[in-house]
């Protein structure tokens, strides 16, 4: 890509027209966020974004979803949606939890994020998480003690599949992770995201990337666990993209941090440190648009 070439993509969010953010989170939440669901809806449409899915670690955001759709007035060229975390807010790997965000719309479930067992023994328990204590609770494993998948994650897994919506791996450990990608589309699940495969509680190498995306999953790739060391970690990413195909990716933002950018500076950001590692105008738009409009289910 010549400068000229390269330059034109730098023009304030032009790049961004047609975008799907599927990582997100806003106020209102139990940790500090500086912009809520309705400001970031309002600014993301007049964008030109396509749709964005926000996530909390504590509440379902899908009925939220509802509301601030009806607030801005959203149509068809722009919506919101909203999904669960099964976290302990919500009664952890919680089948009756996951169908009231089904019956609700929502468009994503992700396994446990703050509250899983191998995000407490990467964090320890009680830890600060943007600028609140997160409160020390029993770490949730989605095995049992013979390493087998509890019953009510192969529950949610069915009801996910009938659903046709998409699940996320979150914040599960290796040995979870392989266990529930394997056991997602043998329960017919179509959708299955590894979530911010480089973040250091996740720690998902490019071989094992390239592994779960060879048994159908879609591979998340965060600009958010990216930006406290970007200029290190944005050439790693590219080349992760590049080993595992960006028509098995996504790119997101997984921001709201207090210290971080607003959303859609940050995936300005993000696609601009791309594009400098040799990532493609045309696998940008396959990761940002168009295989994100598939996982939320749009034509």
């Amino acid at each position: 890509m010549s400068r000229f070439q390269f330059e034109k993509y730098l023009k304030p969010y032009e790049i961004l027209e047609g975008a799907i953010d599927m990582h997100y989170h806003a106020a209102p939440d139990v940790f500090e966020r500086p912009l809520d669901e309705i400001d970031v809806a309002k600014r993301v449409r007049e964008i030109g974004y396509r749709a964005f899915l926000f996530k909390g670690h504590a509440t379902m955001t899908v009925d939220r979803a509802y509301l601030v759709n009806k607030i801005i007035g959203a149509d068809e060229n722009f919506q919101v949606y909203g999904g669960i975390v099964l976290n302990q807010f919500v009664g952890g790997i919680n089948p009756d939890a996951v169908d009231a965000a089904i019956r609700l719309g929502a468009k994503m479930v992700w396994m446990p994020t703050i509250h899983a067992e191998n995000h407490l023994k990467t964090h320890g328990a009680g830890y600060s998480f943007s600028s609140v204590k997160v409160k020390a609770v029993k770490g949730i494993a989605v095995l049992d003690e013979g390493g087998n998948l509890i019953p009510e994650v192969i529950e949610i897994l069915e009801m996910i599949a009938h659903a046709d919506i998409a699940i996320g791996t979150a914040h599960l450990s290796y040995e979870e992770r392989q266990a529930f990608v394997k056991a997602a589309f043998d329960a017919g699940v179509k959708k299955v995201i590894v979530t911010h495969a480089e973040a250091d509680f996740v720690n998902c190498s490019i071989e094992e990337q390239k592994q779960l995306a060879d048994m159908g999953a879609i591979i998340e790739h965060s600009g958010g666990t990216a930006f406290q060391d970007f200029g290190n970690m944005a050439p790693e990413r590219a080349k992760a993209i590049k080993a595992v195909g960006a028509e098995r990716c996504i790119i997101a933002t997984d921001l709201g941090q207090e210290m971080n950018p607003v959303p859609w500076e940050g995936m300005r950001l993000y696609v601009r440190a791309l594009l400098k590692q040799g990532i493609s105008m045309n696998e940008i738009d396959v990761m940002l648009k168009e295989n994100t409009a598939k996982l939320l289910g749009l034509k």
